[in-house]
């Protein structure tokens, strides 16, 4: 009641005062700035690590809990998630708002580190992001035919279509998902290798050098 009671005693001071707040305001209100993506710095650390070949109970195994294991003591962790799917595993680790993201994928690295090194040479090394509102994808295309397989429409879209798409002027990056891509498996004669002379680990070699695709 004071207030009104000095409003009522003192109006010219009164309207001092309510100019002097709606300059303030219109002073701030022009110094503001409005961004559709404002930089802010979100404290996400994103891990993908891929496995060609392994199916999800693998790269769970494997990969995703011996990742969480490693990155759980970390300071300021808040949540672990994680995504194990077909040769693919993706472990999202949120920190507390008042860690920095790049100190948070900064520690991250160096937690992963001694265990990527025990990794099978058959796993990737991991990739750690920094979660970026502003690289997420702007467009997404679905492709589909009634003629051809998921692993025929897979490989057409790859060798045909996003050559194309990657020499469209403004576009950053294109990234396929949910394709299927080919696999040949051999099949080994422990007989016929003994005859020759080759071991497996021989095979194996061959294949990596002279299949580099």
């Amino acid at each position: 009641m004071w207030f009104t009671r000095i409003s009522i005693k003192y109006p010219v001071f009164t309207i001092m005062m309510m100019l002097a707040f709606l300059v303030l305001g219109f002073a701030s209100w022009q110094q503001m700035k409005v961004e559709e993506f404002p930089n802010v710095d979100f404290p996400f650390v994103v891990i993908h690590t891929t496995y060609p070949g392994a199916s999800p109970e693998i790269v769970e195994n494997d990969i995703s809990k011996k990742i969480e294991e490693q990155i759980n003591t970390l300071p300021g962790l808040k949540r672990i998630t994680s995504t194990s799917s077909q040769g693919l595993s993706t472990v999202i680790a949120e920190f507390n708002l008042e860690v920095s993201s790049a100190n948070a994928a900064q520690d991250v690295r160096d937690k992963i580190a001694p265990i990527s090194a025990q990794f099978r040479s058959e796993i990737d090394q991991p990739i750690i992001e920094r979660y970026d509102p502003s690289a997420l994808p702007v467009m997404s295309v679905v492709f589909q035919s009634d003629q051809m397989d998921m692993r025929t429409l897979s490989t057409y879209v790859d060798k045909n279509i996003l050559p194309q798409l990657r020499t469209v002027s403004g576009v950053g990056r294109v990234d396929m998902m949910g394709d299927v891509t080919r696999q040949i498996r051999v099949a080994i004669d422990p007989l016929k290798l003994q005859t020759y002379g080759v071991t497996v680990g021989q095979v194996l070699q061959t294949l990596r050098q002279e299949n580099a695709q």
